[in-house]
């Protein structure tokens, strides 16, 4: 999901997803220029991970770090008043766990920007999408696909949440499909995480 760095999105059928899978990365340098979305992401690895990945993003990085195409997530990222974004990876062997963040113009063009990404993914063949339960709002996905870089079919599980203007996508994709309890379990941490950072009372 960091595409410019050399790694994942699969491309689902149904959709023109950019990026390729986490195994192909290589680590970028750190880089400390993403406004305040950084201190909102969680930094506790899943249990068995490692710390693969942490970035900021630009705005055309978290374009092709999402399911939906680039360039329409380019445009909607511009209306929606991108501020900055940030990338944390971890790995276990070729599975790996990622939240993306981004700051939005206000709450309600972070919602926005969460609307469009789902409005994409219900257009790909055999994504399911549900209430993601405990985290206020949010929306669990999943779906597979073949990467681009080593061919490999991924099954992938996800969460797309706000808090306040700051939007997160949280996935766990793996070679064998599994339960959603992994990404359930992060983007509730990543929810209450950001929602404590930002005085948002919630569950």
């Amino acid at each position: 999901m960091i595409g410019s760095k050399g790694c994942r999105w699969p491309a689902a059928a149904g959709f023109g997803l950019a990026a390729i899978f986490i195994s192909g990365c290589t680590q970028p340098a750190p880089n400390t220029s993403g406004g305040d979305v950084q201190r909102l992401l969680l930094s506790q690895a899943p249990a068995g991970y490692r710390l693969r990945v942490d970035t900021s993003l630009p705005l055309d990085k978290v374009a092709a770090a999402t399911p939906a195409d680039p360039a329409a997530s380019t445009a909607q990222l511009r209306s929606d008043g991108f501020l900055g974004g940030w990338s944390r990876v971890w790995t276990s062997g070729d599975d790996d766990v990622e939240v993306v963040a981004m700051e939005l113009g206000d709450q309600f063009r972070a919602a926005d920007f969460v609307r469009f990404q789902l409005g994409q993914l219900a257009q790909g063949a055999g994504v399911v999408t549900y209430a993601a339960g405990g985290i206020p709002g949010a929306t669990a996905f999943s779906l597979s696909g073949n990467t681009r870089a080593r061919r490999r079919q991924v099954f992938c599980q996800g969460v797309w949440l706000t808090v306040g203007q700051y939007a997160f996508e949280i996935t766990d994709c793996a070679g064998a499909p599994r339960y959603p309890d992994l990404a359930l379990k992060t983007a509730r941490q990543q929810y209450h995480v950001a929602a404590n950072a930002l005085g948002v009372n919630g569950p």
